[in-house]
């Protein structure tokens, strides 16, 4: 089950990245090929995302420091993984 949340949190945090960095709104299907992610995947985590937050801004204001920290911990499980 692990492995499974850790490839969700890394498939939204690629997603979100993707959004964001986009000059322009992109259609789920256009991030999905951007991302290199199935569409159903994107279009399930925008979906769970959205009830999550119908309406907000949450996820605007808090994209960097969510991928800052995730990839501060999936370098950090790297280098510890290396040094074994």
């Amino acid at each position: 089950m692990a492995r499974q949340e850790q490839m969700r949190d890394q498939n939204l945090a690629v997603t979100l990245r993707t959004i964001v960095d986009a000059a322009t709104p992109l259609s789920r299907a256009q991030v999905a090929a951007q991302a290199g992610l199935a569409r159903g995947t994107v279009t399930g985590l925008v979906d769970q995302q959205i009830s999550n937050d119908p309406g907000g801004t949450r996820w605007e204001r808090l994209i960097d420091d969510a991928v800052d920290m995730f990839f501060a911990f999936a370098t950090a499980k790297a280098d510890s993984r290396r040094n074994r």
